[in-house]
């Protein structure tokens, strides 16, 4: 008999329109080099609701992951270690997943700020050391959607990397909360306009979060009169056949919009960790939602209205 678990599952039928909490078969074999987590906590992104249901239906969401070490076939982790990474399915009691999407939690870092830096943090790190044609530091750098979860990790990875410039776009009812990130000014995005108040040619770097998120938001042409000559602006949110050719492992043609490269995610991870330091942790959404189908449909909601402040984040393990 299958053992079962209680999951976030993707389903176009559900009162939801995308997801209902139910069951799904327990992983309980592990292969060569992978591990099974039980989870403490998950959060949710995007791409949740960019992928078409019919390539995910049946199937648990997430991608972020922190939890407990249950079996492993790893040499990196043995049973009972506290992990945090990229995993398929991560809103679910338990997953599995090859051990070098993992790295250990360390000890400062509670179970639901694990869970929120990686997606965020992995895409916003390697959008300003990778898909960025030079070194940040010392330059000038536009958030736009400063309060959401790659928004957030954008403003404190760039104070961490040395930008000498950090300015948020968000609404006035952010701005404490973002310029406590590390963000030197704020452009309110309900009453100002930051070509108007910082012209043209101003910023080295343009981080959007917000163009393309789900209620018509462009920002790329106000993007492309605030660069200098040789600044770039990298985006995140593309079409959602953007998402699909990912998924599906179609390499995308368009430079300037990042998606995520899953290579050496653990190598990654410990970087970011070493950035942040003790001291930076990234921020989540009050409160934390209950692993229920009323906690999973607010916080589905929340993603998909763009206003949480921080990453959203579930409380799995029930701590």
């Amino acid at each position: 008999m299958t053992d079962l678990m209680k999951a976030c599952i993707r389903d176009s039928n559900s009162s939801d329109g995308l997801l209902r909490f139910g069951d799904l078969p327990k992983p309980n074999e592990v292969t060569d080099g992978s591990v099974i987590i039980k989870v403490m906590a998950a959060a949710c992104n995007p791409i949740d609701y960019k992928l078409p249901n019919f390539m995910t239906k049946g199937t648990a969401m997430g991608y972020d992951v922190a939890g407990i070490v249950e079996k492993s076939m790893s040499p990196s982790f043995k049973e009972g270690d506290e992990v945090f990474g990229i995993i398929k399915n991560s809103i679910a009691e338990y997953s599995q997943t090859n051990a070098a999407q993992l790295t250990r939690k360390p000890s400062h870092l509670p179970w639901a700020e694990a869970a929120a830096i990686p997606l965020a943090y992995l895409t916003t790190f390697q959008s300003y050391t990778k898909t960025c044609k030079f070194d940040i530091k010392d330059n000038t750098v536009l958030v736009i959607g400063a309060s959401g979860g790659c928004g957030t990790a954008g403003v404190i990875l760039a104070k961490a990397l040395g930008a000498k410039e950090i300015v948020g776009v968000c609404s006035g009812k952010n701005a404490d909360f973002v310029k406590n990130l590390g963000a030197t000014e704020i452009v309110d995005y309900t009453c100002e306009n930051f070509v108007e108040k910082y012209g043209e040619k101003y910023f080295d770097l343009v981080y959007d979060c917000a163009s393309g998120s789900g209620a018509g938001e462009n920002y790329f042409y106000d993007s492309k009169k605030v660069l200098k000559d040789n600044g770039q602006i990298l985006t995140l949110n593309g079409p959602p056949t953007a998402w699909v050719r990912k998924y599906i492992r179609m390499e995308e043609k368009r430079v300037n919009l990042v998606l995520l490269d899953s290579k050496n995610v653990n190598e990654q991870l410990d970087k970011i960790l070493s950035l942040l330091g003790e001291e930076s942790k990234p921020p989540v959404h009050d409160p934390v939602f209950s692993f229920d189908q009323e906690g999973l449909s607010t916080g589905y909601k929340l993603l998909k209205s763009r206003r949480a402040k921080g990453k959203i984040v579930f409380n799995v393990g029930g701590w």
